[in-house]
């Protein structure tokens, strides 16, 4: 059993706003913080399984109870009216989400009034307002209404609505929220992609948009002795299992080329300070 909490004047008309759910009852104040949240002034706790899909507001109990079709209330009593479902439409695994309309046309966004495995016939009656319907597995929250028709808003309708912000390296192109990684920049409406250089610790500077070498001399130097001791270990396994790899020793060689050559560098620009 778990414990609901309803919008108590959506519930009156029939209408499951549901504004939080728990395993345990809600507290005075954590129904006080609801209400906050929601803009809503009447609150009330249905304890069940679920909320049932129908139900009728009950005074005495200041809770739901559950029907089973639509109702109408004559003098005080409640006859059945009609079937509530379509069922002639097979469930493929999609629920019927159905939204309200007023919130979704001013604030973009999907506060869900009820959730169901095959559509309302008459939803208008059913739920005493007027909604929205989509079908899904899930319902988006921020949304775009097209001709009536509920889709999920995109990444840039969120960011000019204000729902989202732009990550570091995100920026606008052509009305649409496009990533800026490392090595790319816009130019003339256009993203333009620089290779990345070789290096020991290059690193990409987006105010200059180039690559450079981060690593000083002597980084690099330790680097090469580094890359030398391994290339060697690589080669006496290989020699020690009987294989001779000439690109690995064509590397070798490389490497100490380099070493010698930024060795030597290094030996002038320190004979230059003195």
């Amino acid at each position: 059993m778990r414990y609901f909490l309803l919008d108590k004047d959506s519930a009156k008309q029939g209408i499951s706003k549901c504004l939080a759910e728990s395993e345990n009852n809600f507290t005075d104040e954590s129904i006080q913080f609801y209400k906050k949240q929601f803009e809503v002034e009447n609150t009330l706790v249905f304890k069940g399984d679920d909320i049932p899909h129908n139900f009728f507001y009950d005074e005495t109990s200041d809770t739901i109870v559950e029907k089973t079709s639509i109702f109408i209330e004559e003098n005080n009593r409640y006859t059945i009216e009609e079937e509530v479902f379509d069922k002639t439409v097979d469930f493929d695994g999609n629920y019927y989400f159905y939204i309200d309309k007023n919130i979704a046309d001013t604030r973009n966004i999907s506060e869900t009034l009820a959730v169901f495995e095959y559509p309302i016939i008459n939803p208008i009656k059913y739920f005493g307002c007027e909604v929205y319907s989509y079908k899904g597995k899930e319902l988006p929250y921020f949304i775009t209404i097209e001709n009536n028709v509920v889709r999920e808003a995109s990444e840039f309708e969120k960011y000019t609505r204000g729902q989202r912000e732009l990550l570091e390296n995100e920026t606008i192109l052509n009305n649409e929220i496009v990533t800026l990684y490392d090595g790319m920049y816009i130019e003339n409406n256009k993203i333009i992609k620089v290779d990345k250089i070789d290096g020991v610790n290059v690193k990409w500077d987006k105010n200059k948009k180039i690559w450079v070498e981060t690593a000083t001399k002597d980084d690099i130097l330790e680097y090469y002795k580094q890359q030398i001791i391994q290339t060697v270990r690589e080669i006496g396994v290989n020699e020690a299992a009987g294989f001779y790899d000439e690109g690995l020793n064509k590397q070798l060689e490389e490497l100490k080329r380099k070493h010698l050559e930024l060795s030597h560098e290094i030996a002038n620009e320190i004979n230059l300070t003195y």
